[in-house]
């Protein structure tokens, strides 16, 4: 029967691929399969790293506080015209220009845990973020790698790499962990290419990116709503 491939199955693998090494220690190996997992998590594009958040604002109050689990935007979006208005990224000097300005939202700046969006909300609007989530480290030994079912074949590669390079010094075994690693992720289909394969093949289109318009200190945050 193939392994589920949770934390102790790769581990299992990876121990007995690199010969049963009694000086071993679990704690290490668990560090390098965790390390390989977010190798994979970056190296690709994944369904499972996405999640959209829904946010109201109010008039006068431009500040959002972000998801707990935010890592990066893919899209965000003024959802209360349609179609939605997509919101475009700009720098902090921009955004100065927009300080004493209040209108329909058409841009964001990013902060440490929050964003903001100008001009500053004359009204209440519905705001949707599509964003990439933070690695979830396996910590349990049934945990699950936040990949893909198909990639965590990867991520035993890519574990098995780093344990043999790193705890092992057998520059060898990682070399060739490395090279089947490389191999297994050249001939996987990431998720977008998924999704634009599947789009191609229904008839369907992507959507284009239409043009885009160009402190209070109140907080709003995000709802989560996970795709």
């Amino acid at each position: 029967m193939c392994p589920s491939w949770n934390l102790t199955d790769i581990m299992s693998n990876v121990t007995r691929s690199v010969g049963y090494r009694a000086d071993l220690a679990l704690s290490d190996v668990s560090f390098w399969t965790n390390e390989a997992q977010r190798y994979v998590w970056d190296a690709q594009p994944h369904d499972l790293s996405e999640a959209i958040a829904v946010s109201s604002t109010s008039s006068g109050e431009n500040r959002i506080t972000l998801p707990t689990n935010f890592q990066e935007p893919l899209n965000l979006s003024n959802t209360s015209f349609d179609p939605p208005i997509p919101l475009a990224p700009i720098n902090v000097d921009e955004a100065a220009s927009w300080t004493t300005q209040t209108g329909t939202p058409a841009f964001y700046l990013l902060f440490n845990n929050w964003m903001e969006v100008y001009p500053i909300p004359d009204s209440a609007y519905s705001i949707q973020l599509r964003y990439r989530t933070k690695l979830s480290e396996m910590t349990l030994a049934t945990a699950l790698p936040s990949v893909a079912s198909r990639y965590r074949y990867a991520v035993f590669c890519k574990a098995k790499e780093f344990v043999a390079r790193h705890l092992c010094d057998d520059t060898q075994k990682a070399d060739e962990a490395l090279v089947e690693y490389e191999r297994y992720m050249a001939r996987t289909t990431n998720d977008r290419n998924l999704r634009a394969r599947e789009q191609r093949f229904n008839g369907l289109s992507l959507a284009r990116s239409r043009s885009q318009r160009p402190s209070t200190t109140a907080s709003l945050d995000f709802d989560h709503s996970d795709t």
